[in-house]
């Protein structure tokens, strides 16, 4: 088994990103880790008595977002913190963008009307698929990813687990389209409000082509349950011009959930992210008797 990735013990920004982004932005004071479960890390810093927050990751994609699709992004209704800075430094890609303080309440994380009605909306948006064409490995589902997920479970389930998954994932590849345009990681935490109360998305380094339900997905936040798969179905095609039942589209948000589960599990057997042991001890536990549940 590989060497699993430990809690994060870097709570400071790379030496160079910071001299790099001082040159452009002031001195930096105050460093405060947000995130950073994986190889990437964001901070609430300050330049003068402003907060702002600087991101830094060995990945390109949410550099190249905020450099080159923000705006036509915000121009379609759906906010992101505003760019501030960006560049690259010492192997690393890295972002100053605005500090959103008020956070999408929790009560509010699953299957929220408005939410839903801003991701249809960001379905809609039409983008050279070639400037994400680097960024779509992250929404496949290949065989390997079950071979290194299943790891996670006990020999004596291992079999029938990964027949399930298989079946899982054929079921993926089949009815899943690529041809929309999606945040990637819409979850009730990358949310924010600003000033007036409108909604903020942030954190767009899975932002890529795929499926509706690649999205709708992160909206069922927390303990699966049937009737926030169904209702979540229901608002989005009342919104979106999606042709599927509610039935039908309720069913591909369960097999998004199943491909976003393993490919999580999968990075963290192959030290690309961090989980919690609670986490891990929860999918052990509670992961395959929702598959069996469902599938």
């Amino acid at each position: 088994m590989q060497t699993i990735l430990t809690k994060p013990s870097i709570d400071l920004i790379n030496d160079s990103v910071k001299e790099k982004a001082e040159s452009y932005l002031g001195k930096i004071y105050g460093e405060e880790l947000l995130s950073g479960m994986g190889a990437g890390r964001a901070f609430k810093v300050n330049i003068g008595e402003k907060p702002i927050v600087i991101k830094h990751s060995p990945d390109k994609t949410e550099r190249l977002f905020y450099e080159n699709l923000s705006q036509t992004v915000n121009a379609a209704g759906i906010k992101t913190p505003k760019l501030i800075g960006s560049g690259n430094a010492d192997k690393l890609s890295w972002i100053a963008i605005e500090y959103i303080p008020q956070m999408l309440q929790p009560a509010r994380w699953r299957d929220d009307e408005e939410v839903i009605k801003k991701l249809a909306r960001l379905h809609t948006i039409k983008i050279d698929e070639s400037f994400l064409s680097a960024n779509s490995g992250k929404h496949n589902w290949s065989e390997s990813r079950n071979d290194i997920a299943i790891q996670l479970w006990p020999d004596k389930d291992r079999s029938w687990i990964l027949k399930l998954l298989e079946n899982i994932r054929d079921e993926y590849l089949q009815n899943f389209e690529k041809n929309h345009f999606v945040s990637g990681d819409p979850n009730g935490k990358n949310w924010g409000l600003d000033k007036s109360g409108e909604l903020v998305l942030f954190d767009w380094e899975r932002v890529g082509y795929s499926d509706p339900a690649t999205d709708l997905m992160a909206v069922a936040f927390g303990q699966p349950d049937q009737k926030i798969f169904d209702n979540i179905a229901k608002l989005y095609l009342k919104h979106s011009s999606c042709l599927l039942s509610i039935k039908e589209l309720s069913r591909k948000i369960q097999v998004g959930r199943a491909h976003i589960i393993i490919s999580i599990v999968k990075d963290y057997f192959q030290n690309e992210n961090y989980l919690d042991k609670d986490v891990v001890k929860y999918l052990q536990k509670e992961f395959p008797k929702w598959l069996k549940e469902t599938f």
